[in-house]
């Protein structure tokens, strides 16, 4: 039975003794004045009433946190009657047991011969180091996290079968066997790296098989005809492995080093492609020269040299051109890197030396 106490039962409780007393003192007033003898009689066994009242309000305080017990936000409650066949879970309905349903959260009102135990109904994490060996006998030790939770409806059957400690007797020693023989066929740089995950849902698929059937075995000893079961296992993970210092050094150096094998497998990759991009580059090149050749003659590369020279003159770089009537009769420009002002140029070619000029052009002063 479940009953809602309000905030302040005691105090509430408190105020209502003091008001008892009160319309008590007025009782008794009023009986003094319409039947004087009962008031007396009343008045002269005062002391043993209010002696017998303040025993009977010690013992409601007294017996009150043992027959108004409350269930917190995320539990239930399991009552066990000591004279009415304890926890009540064999009513056989179409041939399956029907489990009493627990009691929710709030306050329970339960006989003092009687007990109330309480189970949380959320979901609970176990951390368990565990000790293996891998398939080349190297010792490692696991810290597994398991995820749990009772099933709700069902928590009588698990109070009555198993009891308050049932992660100890169910959950935990599946989880250290199955771990163990499932790592046992894995190498240590399995389970550090790139197999971790699949090992993790080899141990989970490995407890929850062993762990139904350990359910309806105890269910089929205890006699109970039930299908479903009383604890659900939510997820087995490995947070971390614990390793020997130098296989641990070991297993480092060997990825760091599959790693760069895998790095330079991509530079080889793109130097490859990089050697077939000039390669087409050439032969684009070379179908271009042979297409524009028979066009260009030496008065277009002249004129072209010319307006070149012209759009480098107009930069705030000083410079020195030097137009000559060479062997090619392109203009020569040196870049002077310094002063504005500089002399004539006064060398020129020998086999042009009648026809051939030097002038220098400062590229801040010239505006074509």
């Amino acid at each position: 039975m479940s009953i809602d106490l309000p905030v302040g039962f005691i105090f509430f409780v408190f105020v209502g003794a003091l008001l008892l007393l009160w319309v008590g003192i007025i009782a008794v007033k009023v009986l003094a004045r319409f039947k004087p003898e009962m008031a007396e009689r009343i008045l002269r066994r005062r002391f043993s009433m209010t002696l017998s009242a303040l025993v009977l309000i010690f013992v409601a305080f007294l017996v009150f946190p043992y027959i108004l017990i409350p269930i917190k936000p995320g539990h239930v409650g399991v009552l066990w009657e000591r004279f009415n066949g304890g926890t009540r879970v064999d009513v056989v309905l179409n041939g399956d047991t029907v489990v009493a349903e627990p009691l929710s959260e709030g306050t329970a009102l339960v006989m003092p011969w009687d007990r109330l135990i309480i189970y949380s109904s959320r979901f609970q994490t176990a951390v368990l180091p565990i000790e293996a060996v891998t398939s080349e006998g190297l010792k490692i030790t696991l810290d597994m996290v398991v995820r749990y939770r009772p099933v709700r409806a069902n928590i009588a059957l698990l109070h009555k079968v198993v009891g308050e400690d049932y992660a100890d007797v169910l959950i935990i020693p599946e989880v250290g066997s199955s771990t163990r023989l499932i790592v046992s066929g894995f190498t240590a740089e399995h389970i550090y790296t790139d197999k971790r995950e699949f090992i993790q849902n080899e141990i989970f698929n490995h407890v929850s098989k062993d762990l139904k059937l350990n359910q309806h075995k105890l269910l089929m000893e205890e006699n109970v005809k039930h299908k479903s079961e009383f604890v659900y296992l939510e997820d087995i993970m490995i947070r971390d492995v614990g390793l020997p210092e130098k296989v641990h050094a070991a297993i480092i150096s060997k990825v760091n080093q599959n790693y760069l094998n895998a790095e330079y497998d991509i530079r080889l990759l793109v130097a490859e492609k990089e050697a077939q991009r000039k390669e087409k580059e050439a032969e684009g090149i070379a179908a271009f020269q042979a297409k524009v050749s028979g066009g260009i003659s030496e008065t277009y590369l002249r004129w072209r040299g010319i307006e070149a020279t012209v759009e480098l003159a107009k930069s705030n770089n000083a410079k020195v051109v030097v137009i000559g009537g060479g062997r090619d009769g392109l203009p020569l420009i040196l870049n002077t890197d310094g002063a504005l002002s500089a002399a004539p140029v006064t060398q020129a070619d020998d086999k042009n030396k009648d026809n051939e000029s030097a002038v220098e052009i400062n590229s801040s002063a010239y505006n074509p």
